[in-house]
């Protein structure tokens, strides 16, 4: 409430993202999230923003209604995907997932992601004592003695999503449209 009443003496675009941060992440207020949502995006300036966009996206898809197509929220289908993506591993942090990993797999599909670098192929928090992909145990901690534990996320975030992006670089801007 305190970005709220910031935002409300200031007019600090900065203010209102937050607050509506903030919202977004408390189930019980799903529709007053949406309601700030929609104000803020009315403001330009917060539309440049990889988080909010993200987040409005979510929003527009659990209320059901396409005011702004997706091109329009998030930029062309691999920038999408790319944001998507990232924030599909922002899970941990409680935003709004509401049709996103249905636009990932639509848009995977679309830049014909192979499953090996599908973001979706555990879920962010999955622990793993070895390596998903070379099934090589992690270094040992050495104040256990026990192999390290990792998360598909932050394993996610160096090696996978680097090539990730590589794929969705070398592949048609618009994987919809054949050149003949």
């Amino acid at each position: 409430e305190c970005f709220w009443q910031g935002f409300a003496e200031s007019g600090a675009p900065s203010l209102q993202r937050s607050y509506v941060y903030c919202l977004s992440r408390i189930p019980a207020r799903k529709e007053e999230a949406w309601e700030q949502c929609r104000e803020m995006w009315s403001t330009e300036s917060n539309r440049r923003y990889n988080t909010p966009q993200t987040i409005f996206f979510a929003l527009q898809s659990w209320a059901g209604e396409e005011a702004y197509p997706r091109e329009q929220v998030l930029g062309s289908p691999r920038l999408a995907l790319q944001k998507l993506t990232d924030y599909w591993f922002r899970q941990v942090e409680g935003f709004p997932m509401d049709g996103v990993a249905e636009a990932i797999d639509t848009l995977c599909s679309e830049f014909e992601v192979p499953n090996h670098l599908n973001p979706l192929a555990f879920p962010p928090e999955k622990t793993f004592s070895h390596d998903p992909f070379t099934r090589k145990p992690h270094a040992i901690n050495p104040r256990t003695g026990e192999p390290r534990e990792k998360k598909w996320r932050s394993i996610w975030m160096n090696r996978p999503r680097d090539t990730f992006r590589t794929h969705l670089r070398t592949t048609e801007s618009d994987p919809k449209v054949i050149i003949p």
